[in-house]
């Protein structure tokens, strides 16, 4: 396991390296109301490989926390909440449009009285756009699909702000 973890940091370096360095390849962001469901998460975005011309794929993963309520506005469990996500953008210099589809697990930790189970999992669709500054901060605006395993779906207008190198 340490030799394919070794492999990975090695190859993950080896190609920044060799890849140009015009578009930045990793992201570091906050995010409110997002993917997660949550108030906030902290999200690393990966570029992967270029599609096409202006068309390019990433990756996302991150960690949230999450507050189950009951009808009575009542907190019933607390969740930490790991997303993942595969990022399709589409753009040029600073201006990028993405549609991603991804998948989250929560971690519940519940109250005596919850009813909640210990794990839950949700799948989500969002589109949107993001501004890389010639800085390197970006920002980012999105809307979304959330469809929990236990609960309702739900709609979310996400905003992110980070930096990327």
């Amino acid at each position: 396991m340490k030799n394919k973890i070794l492999v990975f940091i090695i190859i993950s370096l080896a190609s920044n390296n060799l890849l140009s360095q015009s578009f930045p390849k990793n992201a570091v962001y906050y995010d409110f109301m997002g993917h997660t469901r949550s108030t906030y998460s902290l999200n690393y975005e990966r570029y992967l490989f270029k599609i096409h011309k202006d068309l390019h794929l990433n990756a996302r993963t991150g960690i949230g926390h999450y507050k189950y309520y009951n009808y009575e506005n009542y907190v019933t469990a607390n969740a930490v909440i790991i997303p993942t996500a595969a990022v399709l953008e589409y753009g040029k210099q600073n201006h990028f449009f993405n549609i991603s589809g991804g998948y989250s697990a929560s971690f519940i930790k519940m109250k005596p009285e919850s009813k909640l189970p210990r794990f839950d999992s949700a799948y989500s669709l969002s589109i949107g756009y993001k501004y890389i500054t010639d800085t390197g901060w970006f920002f980012q605006i999105y809307s979304g699909i959330i469809q929990p395993k236990i609960s309702p779906k739900e709609s979310t207008l996400g905003l992110s702000i980070g930096g990327v190198w």
